[in-house]
């Protein structure tokens, strides 16, 4: 029997010794101070966005420019003056799920009406037969 041909190799070989394919022991673990931290950083935001929701609009756009105030604070109001003016749903979705939560039902911006979820008389008594007896 003659010597088998190898199948060329494509590309670069892989390693299984370094990289993501490693495994636990080459990531690099987060220290506790900066784990403390993040959770410092993360009531700040939340803080802010409170704070700057309530305010209207053109009171946001007094302080856009605002020497004074912090990083956090100017990220936050940029992100609410373009989800105001440019209509960015993203940044409203960032601020209400740090506000109220998670939104668990896609809502459709196109203006279009899915009449099955209207709440007509009959539809209204027909779900509440159904809550009882589920009750």
């Amino acid at each position: 029997m003659a010597g088998k041909k190898k199948k060329p190799v494509r590309g670069r070989p892989f390693n299984s010794k370094t990289g993501a394919a490693a495994g636990r022991k080459s990531s690099r673990r987060i220290p506790e101070e900066l784990k403390g931290s993040r959770v410092k950083l993360k009531q700040d935001i939340e803080e802010a966005i409170y704070r700057y929701m309530d305010l209207p609009i053109k009171d946001l756009k007094g302080l856009k420019g605002d020497d004074a105030l912090t990083t956090k604070e100017s990220i936050i109001i940029k992100i609410l003056l373009d989800a105001h003016e440019k209509g960015i749903t993203a940044n409203f979705n960032y601020c209400l799920e740090r506000t109220i939560g998670k939104v668990k039902e896609e809502i459709d911006h196109t203006g279009s009406f899915d009449h099955r979820h209207s709440v007509s008389e009959s539809n209204l008594e027909e779900r509440l037969k159904l809550l009882r007896k589920k009750s």
